[in-house]
């Protein structure tokens, strides 16, 4: 299996692999290169996972845990990950199908396999999975995770960073999504709301309206830029809206929780997927922010009109420099 992406997909990427060798007693090879170059710093390779053979490329980075077995002298063409070898593509609608398949050794998956299905199987036959602690003890976080073990906020996340460079087809929730999932959840006067985002700015006031009246505290990667040991915190929760995201899917899941409210749809463009949320959960319609689509498209209009102007000052000089060299003659 070859990890990608964040700490969300990299996590059911892990969980579908680690089932399958399972399933078929084959051992597990994780190609982990791509994880080194997210914004995640070590992504799931921070988490005290059953890592037992690890291919990082050329560079073994000391500040992951000892626990894991690195092999610092392999290539890929050591490994069994290779194009020769047979793949196993997942199912779009159903990840599941992976369960009921008899895959040989050397197979390579391939996919995200993003499936409560697989996670409920999985949790219900193994125990040595799902019990996560991650390497980060920051100040920041054990004061947050007291907090939320005393007051019980309801968690939220909001997703923002590479959404809003793709709003067309990740597709941003509105405040009408997160206005209406409060309102299915259980609720006391008493309650807080503890935010986590990655885009600060998305905060804004019309957002925070939403839920005047009662405490409300946001943390970003300003506060810790862990991003295991900010799920991990989140995970500590028992109340959650979650965002079109894997990451707080994930937070939610860990938590156990049923109080769960999940967007009806993971992607703008419509989601294919069956099987992404527990059935236990609650799902509202999600209502798509339009105001990255806006910004985009304003800094689309302003790069055609820099590039226009740069056609007419181009265009200017070499009607000048033409006049200039004719009445040089």
């Amino acid at each position: 299996m070859e990890l990608t992406g964040g700490l969300g997909n990299q996590l059911f990427q892990f969980q579908a692999a680690l089932l399958a060798s399972r399933i078929n007693n084959v051992e597990l090879f994780i190609n982990a290169t791509n994880v080194l170059n997210t914004h995640d710093k070590f992504g799931i390779l921070s988490l005290n996972l059953p890592f037992n053979n690890i291919y990082l490329g050329k560079e073994i980075h000391s500040g992951i845990s000892r626990k894991y077995t690195f092999n610092q002298n392999s290539t890929l063409e050591n490994w069994p990950f290779l194009e020769s070898t047979p793949i196993y593509k997942e199912s779009l609608e159903n990840p599941s199908e992976l369960i009921n398949r008899t895959l040989t050794e050397n197979t390579i998956l391939r996919g995200y396999f993003q499936s409560s299905v697989i996670s409920k199987y999985f949790g219900e036959r193994y125990d040595d999975l799902w019990n996560l602690t991650s390497n980060c003890n920051c100040n920041y976080s054990q004061r947050l995770k007291k907090y939320i073990l005393e007051s019980d906020p309801i968690i939220i996340h909001v997703r923002g960073g590479d959404y809003l460079f793709n709003p067309l087809v990740w597709g941003r929730l509105s405040l009408a999504y997160y206005s209406k999932a409060k309102k299915l959840l259980t609720q006391k006067n008493s309650d807080s709301f503890l935010i986590f985002t990655d885009d600060p700015r998305s905060i804004t006031k019309e957002f925070l309206q939403i839920f005047s009246g009662h405490e409300i505290i946001v943390s970003s990667r300003r506060n810790c830029n862990n991003a295991s040991c900010t799920l991990i915190t989140m995970s500590l929760g028992k109340r959650f809206i979650i965002a079109n995201s894997t990451f707080s899917w994930w937070a939610a899941f860990l938590s156990k929780s049923n109080e769960v409210v999940s967007p009806s749809e993971f992607y703008r463009t419509g989601d294919v997927n069956l099987e992404r949320y527990p059935a236990v959960w609650r799902q509202t319609a999600s209502n798509w922010d339009l105001s990255p689509q806006r910004r985009k498209v304003r800094m689309q209009k302003s790069l055609w009109e820099i590039r226009k102007r740069a056609r007419l000052r181009t265009r200017f000089l070499t009607i000048t420099k033409f006049f200039s060299r004719r009445g040089s003659k």
